[in-house]
């Protein structure tokens, strides 16, 4: 305020002064060229002048407006087009966080168009598309993404590979991760993939084999590799035991399940539910003495009645042996109606009647089981006690009842004709 102020004063001190000057003397300017002269006084020249200078500046100032409108008028453009892809691209996220597919796949094709980043706008519109299962479209996408960006190609192939696995093209998506993998070996993403083809491929082998990287790599939380751990020993160990059970062929296929069992980590070995596969698989091939050997290493480790139960079951080569080492097992657990069950299936392979018939007895005193009541009704009616095997054996079928569904029964004097149809 106070420059302009100044500006003012000054301009009215020069108009006063010029006044001054042209009162005294008007003073005479002649400009004459060839034939032609202009007279005029020295002020009228000088005002002349003045405004010839300032009409220059105005049209040198329209010439620069008019050459920088262009480039203005594009950024205007551009920055148009830039609120309007982020518009869109905002509509896309939000259309897809609601499950949206088929408006997300618009949104994000649409903001591609205009937007800074077009490979962002190209990927998640293929991830949109994947979901909507418009499975073209992501073809589409990809080879856009790529043409826009031909220098991500991890980025892009990444994308496929998800396309892929939802498409369960599981021998395309394993290509694509090798050969992602050659060029990140240490990528955590590609390797939980991997684990995810090789589960699906049923591919246990390989799968074995990617277990230490998984867990140097802490793709996933230890318990849950510890569990995908335990279910690839378990498909190998039953993959190995497939076939048919003709002597030779029995005998090979043991053969593959010792092995599985031996690359198997000890850790996992000592599982309950593996060593009870590899146990039943081995006694189903003809291989009871090593699988009763495995049990009494098993047990010996960790108690276990699922497995003292298999005990009871396999019939090894010395069952003295096998119903000494169970009585050991007694001492300290005296209290095990599993226990008492194997026992008593054990003396009947040593053909101790009365023991069995005493371990049945404690078996059922310490939980009342279907399988006790039967193996015990069966031993009284051979040996002649008909009522106590009818007794227990009804003991049986009475628990067995209780775990089937409540079902509409006919009473007793329905004729079984009715409701024949």
């Amino acid at each position: 305020m106070k420059k302009l102020l100044v500006l003012i004063l000054l301009v009215i001190a020069a108009g006063v002064w010029v006044a001054g000057k042209m009162t005294l003397d008007a003073g005479y300017l002649l400009i004459a060229y060839q034939d032609t002269s202009i007279e005029m006084s020295l002020w009228v020249g000088l005002l002349l002048i003045v405004v010839a200078v300032i009409l220059v500046y105005i049209l040198l100032w329209l010439v620069g407006k008019l050459l920088t409108s262009g480039d203005a008028a594009r950024r205007w453009k551009h920055n148009f087009g830039h609120k309007r892809s982020l518009s869109k691209t905002n509509a896309g996220v939000t259309a897809y966080l609601e499950g949206n597919w088929a408006e997300a796949q618009k949104k994000f094709e649409q903001a591609a168009a205009k937007s800074d980043t077009p490979l962002l706008a190209y990927l998640a519109a293929t991830q949109a598309a994947a979901k909507n299962e418009d499975y073209p479209a992501c073809e589409v996408y990809l080879r856009k993404a790529n043409h826009v960006a031909p220098g991500m190609n991890t980025a892009i192939e990444m994308a496929k590979l998800d396309v892929q696995i939802q498409r369960k093209q599981y021998e395309q998506a394993l290509a694509t991760i090798l050969r992602l993998r050659k060029e990140q070996p240490k990528h955590k993403y590609l390797c939980k993939r991997l684990q995810e083809v090789y589960v699906a491929l049923e591919d246990w082998e390989a799968l074995s084999q990617l277990m230490p990287v998984m867990r140097k790599l802490k793709v996933a939380p230890l318990a849950e590799l510890d569990e995908i751990e335990k279910k690839t020993a378990l498909f190998q160990l039953e993959r190995a035991a497939k076939g048919q059970s003709e002597s030779g062929k029995s005998q090979a296929q043991a053969t593959r399940v010792i092995m599985v069992w031996n690359q198997i980590p000890s850790k996992v070995r000592r599982d309950e539910l593996i060593t009870l596969a590899y146990t039943q698989h081995l006694t189903k091939l003809g291989k009871a003495e090593s699988s009763v050997q495995a049990l009494i290493e098993s047990i010996n480790h960790h108690w276990s009645e699922k497995l003292v139960e298999q005990f009871g079951l396999v019939q090894g080569e010395d069952i003295k042996h096998q119903l000494l080492t169970a009585e050991r097992w007694l001492q300290e657990r005296n209290n095990s109606s599993v226990l008492m069950l194997a026992l008593g299936r054990l003396s009947l392979r040593n053909k101790l009647w009365g023991k069995a018939r005493e371990y049945f007895i404690s078996s059922i005193k310490l939980r009342n089981s279907v399988e006790a009541c039967a193996e015990l009704g069966r031993l009284l009616g051979c040996l002649g006690d008909e009522q106590g095997s009818s007794r227990y054996l009804q003991q049986s079928v009475e628990l067995t009842r209780q775990n089937l569904p409540q079902l509409p029964m006919p009473s007793k004097q329905t004729p079984l004709s009715q409701g024949v149809g």
